[in-house]
């Protein structure tokens, strides 16, 4: 905290450590998922049993595990910060999320309660990290409180995905 030498007001100060390297946005609260129109990843990736995984992947299947943990009510996301690749394994060093919940807002002007986790669930596609994680995938169109399957005929793989209160299928 610091006093104002004018008005004698205590102020709180939060500061942050800067974080060193490139700074990357991977999601936002809006439904922005990086690489979900551009169709590519301009990062690292890092060989799993699963197959060749971009290091990002693990920033989005965060989301989405928060997401499922906790009972389909709140999603972690606009995370954005720098990949530390400077130790033995990478590290995202991620600043200033926004908490999205479905009875918000509780976490500031950030919280853009049902809204923003339905502007991610919009935009997220699940990867080998999220499948390894063992979370369903989300579906992919999301309108007013129903989920819509938006996907070709073509799919013949549906899993069961539950909220609260109902059962619904997605493709997968």
């Amino acid at each position: 905290s610091y006093t104002n030498n004018v008005t004698k007001e205590e102020k709180a100060l939060l500061v942050e450590k800067k974080l060193p390297g490139k700074f990357t946005k991977y999601n936002s609260n809006n439904g922005y998922v990086k690489g979900a129109k551009e169709g590519v990843t301009d990062t690292r990736t890092i060989e799993l049993e699963c197959g060749k995984v971009p290091l990002e992947d693990f920033v989005q299947a965060f989301s989405h595990w928060v997401y499922v943990h906790s009972n389909h009510n709140l999603i972690v996301c606009d995370l954005q910060g720098v990949l530390n690749e400077e130790g033995r394994y990478p590290i995202f060093q991620l600043t200033d999320p926004a908490i999205c919940t479905r009875k918000g807002p509780r976490y500031g002007k950030t919280d853009m309660k049902i809204n923003g986790i339905r502007n991610f669930c919009r935009t997220h596609r699940c990867g080998l990290v999220c499948k390894g994680l063992g979370l369903k995938c989300i579906p992919s169109l999301l309108e007013c409180n129903n989920f819509l399957i938006s996907r070709d005929d073509q799919v013949k793989l549906f899993v069961e995905f539950y909220r609260p209160s109902r059962s619904i299928l997605c493709c997968c």
